[in-house]
């Protein structure tokens, strides 16, 4: 699976965290825009406290941290699930669920709607998410308490797939060519000559190490011993028997038929998700090609933001001043709805 492959393969780990990391940048921030300058402020700096200080459940994790945590998820898994819910205080508090934690209950049959861990209405819109927990048993979580955080490709599907899936065989293989090929390597270096024998057979009195001069045992280390600088020092003399011809061993793995295959594996691996020149190797695109690959990459990364503005910040800041307005810490604001003016960090 991805994250199988992205704890194990680099081009895989690469593309994940490139997505992140230009995605969301310093954090998507936002702006109230409701035309009342002082609550715009108000509103604004109540939120920024809340994000800086550790806004997850565990109270490990910022907000500006959870979002590079979640485009990470919709990347590896493809998905999250991201649960508003309170502290111990009753403040705003998330709680980042992955993809395997939502799904149907081990034991009995699904009740009728439900698909993948998801109960849908008549209509297919989600009334509740079935979350498992680590000793078996399951907890439904309201729909208008869950964030599903994905990248909507079907309109029928009720759960998304990493976006890298179709990479998962070809990366598998090019793991496994490369380490043969390594291995193949190592095996050729350590031949450094060959001697060519017209007659194949060896003196029976000799052993292997006699017939090629050699001595099983270790040697020192060539200096403090006259009589083993000619192991390490140039300057021998060899005498070859009649038709005997001693070669230099030189391997040709691997060649270049080796890496283009590997850069065609690479290619594929990334198509549909980040230009390889971008990702893997920008020494083949020239000064133009290199404006478009810039150019197609920051559309994928002005998307991400876009989805992950839609789905997942603008519902927590409205939970957050919504919460606010509810305790008093903000008066409400009834002049005109407030609107989101999202600032992404681009390429």
């Amino acid at each position: 699976c991805s994250s199988d492959l992205e704890l194990n393969a680099g081009l895989i780990r690469q593309g994940i965290g490139d997505m992140a990391l230009y995605s969301v940048g310093a954090g998507i921030k936002g702006n109230a825009q409701s035309g009342d300058e002082m609550w715009d402020n108000e509103a604004d700096r109540y939120f920024d406290e809340w994000a800086s200080k550790r806004t997850d459940i565990t109270g490990r994790y910022s907000l500006f941290e959870l979002q590079h945590i979640v485009c990470r998820l919709m990347d590896r898994d493809g998905e999250c699930f991201v649960i508003k819910t309170r502290g111990p205080k009753g403040q705003p508090k998330l709680q980042v669920i992955e993809s395997h934690r939502v799904g149907n209950a081990a034991s009995g049959a699904p009740p009728p709607g439900m698909v993948d861990g998801i109960m849908f209405g008549p209509y297919g819109a989600p009334e509740w998410y079935n979350v498992l927990r680590s000793d078996g048993s399951s907890r439904r979580v309201p729909a208008n308490a869950v964030l599903h955080l994905y990248e909507p490709e079907l309109a029928s599907g009720a759960r998304a797939y990493s976006p890298l899936q179709h990479s998962i065989n070809n990366i598998i293989d090019m793991m496994e060519i490369l380490s043969l090929e390594k291995l193949a390597v190592k095996t050729s270096s350590d031949i450094t000559r060959t001697i060519t024998r017209e007659n194949p057979q060896f003196d029976g009195s000799q052993s292997d190490f006699e017939a090629f001069g050699m001595r099983p045992q270790d040697y020192g280390d060539g200096m403090t011993d006259p009589s083993e600088a000619s192991t390490f020092l140039g300057g021998k003399v060899l005498a070859l028997a009649p038709g005997e011809k001693l070669e230099s061993f030189e391997s040709h793995r691997p060649n270049k038929t080796f890496d283009g295959f590997i850069e065609h594996l690479e290619r594929d691996s990334l198509a549909g998700v980040l230009p390889w020149e971008f990702s893997a190797n920008p020494t083949k695109a020239g000064g133009a090609a290199m404006r478009f690959v810039v150019a197609k990459a920051d559309r994928k990364f002005s998307h991400r933001q876009f989805v992950m503005a839609q789905r997942f910040f603008t519902p927590v800041w409205g939970y957050v001043i919504g919460t606010a307005i509810r305790d008093g810490y903000l008066p409400a604001q009834d002049r005109k709805s407030t609107r989101l003016n999202s600032s992404h960090a681009n390429i």
